[in-house]
């Protein structure tokens, strides 16, 4: 199963000509972290709106109950502070008769 995951942002008068990076992360109720890695752009002259589409071939695996955090962030070429967009989705992971979740070892090195 996949999705698409979408950010719009607006442009203010500031922004004109200006360059940004912006940046689209998935966190799952583990920790575990999926990122677009930083996507450089500028706000196109006669448009006030900038989006960013996330496509997810397949949702990553949750093995806990949660929260799935979805972040949509931008900021002005090499400045250090990020305007963010954040949605939280409620994940219920349910085990149906005598199935077990399965262990999968993770980066941080969590089961």
């Amino acid at each position: 199963m996949g999705a698409k995951v979408v950010a719009s942002w607006a442009k203010v008068s500031s922004d004109e000509g200006k360059e940004f990076e912006g940046e689209m992360l998935i966190e799952t109720p583990t920790g575990d972290e999926v990122s677009t890695g930083l996507l450089e752009f500028k706000f196109e002259k006669g448009k006030l709106f900038h989006r960013f589409v996330m496509t997810i071939a397949g949702i990553p695996p949750m093995l806990e109950s949660g929260n799935m955090t979805l972040t949509s962030r931008v900021r002005r070429k090499r400045s250090k502070t990020w305007t963010v967009q954040t949605i939280e989705i409620p994940v219920v992971v349910t085990v149906h008769g005598n199935a077990e979740l399965p262990r999968i070892r993770r980066a941080n090195g969590r089961h």
